[in-house]
């Protein structure tokens, strides 16, 4: 039954959940596009599990700590990553946020600041023959 209604939610959704794809894979809270763009390959859709996982559990009324803290929920779900730093899920969580605003037809919020977001280390690259 649940997985019925996540189903219908993500298709009622489907603009929504291309926008939180894209933002998730521009923030790269894990780091797999980054590592793939220094090795050379273009990653698309890379989030796209964590996104529908989010899709689904976003609420009416959402506020910005609770989001954040779903969101960090569904990527220790998905990854075992405990070094993801607070900045990454601050940031998506904003972006959702007023993607999720807008997508209402809500007002969406211009936070004052702007975070700066840690650099990923360089990938490891082995080349085998």
């Amino acid at each position: 039954m649940k997985r019925r209604i996540q189903k219908k939610i993500l298709r009622k959704r489907r603009q929504l959940l291309g926008i939180i794809v894209s933002i998730l894979d521009d923030i790269d809270p894990v780091g797999i596009v980054s590592s793939a763009g220094m090795a050379g390959f273009q990653i698309k859709r890379e989030y796209l599990p964590e996104a529908r996982e989010i899709v689904g559990r976003l609420e009416k009324k959402m506020r910005l700590p609770d989001l954040e803290a779903k969101i960090k929920r569904v990527f220790e779900d998905y990854f075992y990553y405990p070094d993801i730093q607070s900045e990454y899920y601050v940031v998506a969580a904003r972006r959702i946020l007023n993607a999720w605003y807008a997508y209402q037809g809500l007002q969406t919020i211009n936070y004052p600041d702007d975070i700066e977001l840690p650099k990923h280390p360089s990938p490891t690259i082995i080349e085998l023959d």
